[in-house]
């Protein structure tokens, strides 16, 4: 086979690969939003509410979430932060990062480890728990 015959084939493998990956991802949030039924933006932050959750946090965090959902889908508060959103540990830790930043808290010690996180309500939780600054 020729260099350009393998080059080809690799380039019609990769092609392949992401044309399935996105396809699996849509139909992913297709269920997803079937799943839900028709739960809105502000469902989850009456939902959070309800937790007892500053309107300013419930804000953030789905703000923060909203690239990982398909446009139209809001976060539940039992969605799956692996599971459902496949969101990888450093992935939450840039989000955790914005969100101090965003809501002007002042960052915890470097050290310190995230806590356990794996529901969106998990998230919000820790981030609402947060002291402000004066």
């Amino acid at each position: 086979m020729s260099g350009w015959a393998t080059a080809g084939l690799l380039l019609g493998l990769i092609v392949v690969a992401t044309l399935g990956f996105n396809l699996s991802l849509w139909m992913r949030h297709r269920s997803l939003a079937a799943a839900q039924g028709g739960w809105s933006g502000e469902d989850f932050d009456r939902a959070m509410a309800e937790r007892g959750v500053a309107p300013d946090v419930s804000a953030a965090v789905r703000d923060e979430l909203a690239s990982y959902y398909m446009a139209g889908l809001a976060p539940r508060p039992d969605d799956d932060l692996d599971g459902v959103l496949r969101m990888d540990p450093e992935d939450l830790g840039d989000i955790v990062e914005r969100l101090f930043d965003r809501l002007t808290l002042p960052l915890p010690d470097q050290q310190r480890m995230l806590p356990a996180m794996r529901t969106v309500s998990d998230l919000t939780d820790y981030i609402d728990r947060q002291p402000r600054s004066a």
